[in-house]
């Protein structure tokens, strides 16, 4: 600042979360800057000002000698991070002041209604959901699982996790996003000029939605299910969108996704637990470097205003997190209350003889992609996992098909009934 005398105290946010193409010029608001206009920037003294950009980006003062001086510097510094941004195409983006003081510069709705109340109607998101019924005789808690910016994705994510919160009392239950109309998945991409000139606008229309879906289905489990606690985990997109919920819940998880809300605080009441797992190798975790460091996530609870959130990093995992990883599983065990537990170690491939059934399946897989492994056991039974980026992840995806094969739930079972018979092409059986 040239003239600290005056003491401004700026703060520049860009809204990662929208993905901006080229032909998209005009500034808007972005769900962060509503968010920040209604929480935030309301509480800030003295002369202020708030201006929008194109993409979403915004800036905005407080405390400036006057009303001029704040509508000018938002501008300005709405600009610089348009500048910082978007370097090649800076010169054709533009801001607008939209909030002077504590009112809006004029009638300007936001780019789709606030999702302050859940839609009316059936839930149908939920209904036609994946959807896993706890074992046993008493409910101990729900898991509210809210997908990624393209959907439910691969189904099978959806049954693991379901299978590993059942067989300890939990039901889960994952909404569908696009059962209901919307706009179609604005997925981010590293090259941000691939997206049509609607796509930023489009991603503040679908988080708006599906917070609104997301409060819909939290109201319906909790009258179905009075007393009973519920959990929200918010994956990638999920994991965004979850972090403005302001309803009742036991506790958020938020997994492959920055934490806070643009430097502002989440909207759950600072007395909710939040768990943050991060994947150390996780490409959808912005705010820090990779890899992701201890030291780096100890900052995640800063960011996000509440006192009552845990950081966690998972070293040597992308943007798939799955329970057979002890410390993704005792990571979430330990926040929902119940014990730790450890992955069945796999039996020894000695005395394990290969059908002819098992015999062709092995020579398919030597045929595919790393990272893979094949495992099989007594009997018949046998399971492959291929193309996965971690070998711990094809190693356990195999056992768990294995142990499905041979009529055992991997999330039950004392010891494992399947050996690891292949990793990447290095037979583990005697000769």
């Amino acid at each position: 600042m040239r003239n600290p005398s005056i003491a401004l105290l700026v703060l520049l946010f860009t809204a990662s979360q929208l993905w901006a193409a080229s032909g998209e010029r005009q500034p808007f608001p972005s769900i962060e800057a509503e968010y920040f206009f209604n929480g935030a920037y309301r509480n800030f003294p003295g002369h202020k000002a708030l201006a929008v950009g194109s993409y979403g980006n915004y800036g905005y003062v407080y405390r400036a000698r006057n009303k001029k001086e704040a509508n000018k510097l938002a501008l300005r510094y709405c600009r610089e991070s348009l500048k910082r941004d978007y370097p090649k195409e800076a010169k054709s983006l533009s801001c607008k002041v939209i909030a002077s003081g504590n009112s809006l510069v004029e009638p300007l709705p936001w780019v789709s209604a606030p999702p302050s109340a859940s839609p009316p109607g059936t839930d149908i998101p939920l209904e036609r959901g994946y959807n896993v019924a706890h074992k046993g005789d008493a409910l101990k808690g729900i898991i509210l699982a809210v997908h990624g910016c393209d959907g439910l994705g691969w189904p099978v994510y959806n049954q693991i996790w379901g299978e590993f919160f059942a067989a300890r009392g939990f039901d889960l239950h994952a909404p569908d996003s696009f059962a209901e109309p919307r706009p179609a998945a604005a997925c981010g991409q590293e090259d941000r000029s691939v997206f049509l000139s609607e796509r930023a606008i489009d991603s503040t229309r679908i988080i708006k939605l599906r917070i609104a879906q997301t409060l819909r289905s939290i109201q319906g489990l909790k009258d179905r299910h009075p007393g009973t606690p519920l959990y929200v985990w918010g994956h990638s997109e999920g994991g965004f969108l979850v972090q403005f919920l302001a309803a009742e819940m036991a506790g958020i998880i938020v997994t492959g996704e920055d934490c806070g809300i643009a430097g502002s605080p989440i909207a759950a009441a600072p007395s909710t637990p939040v768990l943050y797992m991060f994947g150390s190798d996780d490409p959808f975790v912005d705010a820090f470097k990779k890899p992701v460091t201890e030291k780096s996530a100890r900052k995640c609870r800063g960011m996000v205003g509440n006192r009552s959130s845990k950081a966690v990093v998972i070293k040597d995992n992308g943007h798939g997190y799955f329970p057979w990883r002890r410390d993704i599983a005792n990571a979430v065990l330990d926040f929902i209350g119940e014990k730790k537990w450890d992955p069945p170690a796999p039996r020894s491939p000695d005395g394990i003889a290969l059908t002819e059934k098992m015999k062709i399946g092995l020579d398919h897989y030597a045929t595919l992609a790393p990272h893979r492994a094949f495992a099989a056991a007594p009997g018949g039974a046998f399971g492959w996992a291929v193309k996965w980026q971690y070998a711990e992840d094809a190693r356990q995806y195999a056992l768990y098909n294995c142990a499905a094969f041979a009529g055992a739930s991997y999330f039950e079972i004392a010891g494992q009934p399947c050996a690891i018979i292949d990793e990447d092409g290095e037979s583990k059986m005697k000769d």
